[in-house]
C-alpha cells in the first residue's frame, strides 16, 4: 500500500536550474511494489545516481524530462536497485570513496579516476579547478553534518555546462560560471531538510567527495 509521507520542497534559487523534477521519497512511498527491491530502502541515492550517469552517457541528447521518465520506469527501478546493492555489498569496505572505486568497473564499465574532497564550502574552489581538469561524470558524496546518513548525487561537467542530478529534487543545468554558487545553495537546501515523517532537520555539509568516473 502507498504511504503517507512529508514532501521537502525545493527551495527557489535551486528551482531556477531545474530542468526536471524528480523526488525519490515520493517515487518510494507511493509505488508499493519498490518495497520488494530490499537495496533501494537503504541506497536509493546512490543506485539512482549511477543510474542517471548510465542514461545519460547513452543517450546524451535526451531530454531531461524524458531521462526523469525513464528513473521513473519499472525496469529502471529494478537496475538502480542492482546498483543500490553493489554499492551496499561494500559497505564495511572502506570510505565511500574506495567503495565507489570498487563498484564503478561493474556498474559503468570503467574506472574510478581522480577524486577530490571539498571542505571549504563557503567558495568551493578547489573543486571547481578539480572539475575543469576532470570534465565527464562525476559522482558526488555529501557527508552531512547533523544527520547519521550521507547522500549521493551525480553531475556531467563539460567545458561550459555543468548538469547536475540529485535524486531529492531532480535534474539541474547551468553555466560553469554558476557553479560555486549553485553548490552553495544546494548545501542551503540541506539547511531545511525534512524527514517523510515531517520532522524538520538543519542539515549542513562537513565535506563533499567528487569522484570521477568517466
Amino acid at each position: 500500500m502507498p504511504q503517507d509521507f512529508t514532501s521537502w520542497k525545493t527551495i527557489w534559487s535551486l528551482k531556477w536550474h531545474r530542468v526536471a523534477k524528480y523526488k525519490q521519497r515520493r517515487q518510494l512511498k507511493t509505488r508499493a511494489h519498490l518495497s520488494s527491491l530490499k537495496s533501494v530502502q537503504i541506497g536509493g541515492c546512490t543506485g539512482l545516481s549511477f543510474q542517471w550517469i548510465q542514461r545519460h552517457k547513452r543517450f546524451a541528447t535526451e531530454k531531461p524530462t524524458d531521462r526523469i521518465e525513464f528513473l521513473n520506469s519499472d525496469g529502471a527501478w529494478t537496475q538502480i536497485d542492482y546498483f543500490a546493492k553493489q554499492f551496499n555489498s561494500w559497505r564495511t569496505g572502506g570510505t565511500y570513496p574506495e567503495r565507489v572505486e570498487k563498484v564503478t568497473p561493474h556498474t559503468l564499465g570503467g574506472q574510478m579516476g581522480e577524486h577530490h574532497q571539498e571542505f571549504n564550502t563557503a567558495t568551493f574552489s578547489k573543486t571547481l579547478a578539480h572539475l575543469n581538469n576532470n570534465p565527464g561524470y562525476h559522482i558526488v558524496i555529501m557527508e552531512l553534518k547533523g544527520a547519521n546518513t550521507n547522500h549521493v548525487c551525480a553531475l556531467h561537467q563539460d567545458d561550459n555546462k555543468m548538469t547536475f542530478f540529485d535524486p531529492n529534487s531532480g535534474e539541474y543545468s547551468l553555466s560553469s560560471s554558476n557553479r560555486a554558487s549553485f553548490l552553495k545553495n544546494l548545501e542551503t537546501q540541506y539547511g531545511t531538510y525534512v524527514t517523510s515523517g515531517g520532522k524538520s532537520q538543519s542539515l549542513s555539509f562537513e565535506s563533499v567527495h567528487f569522484c570521477h568516473v568517466a
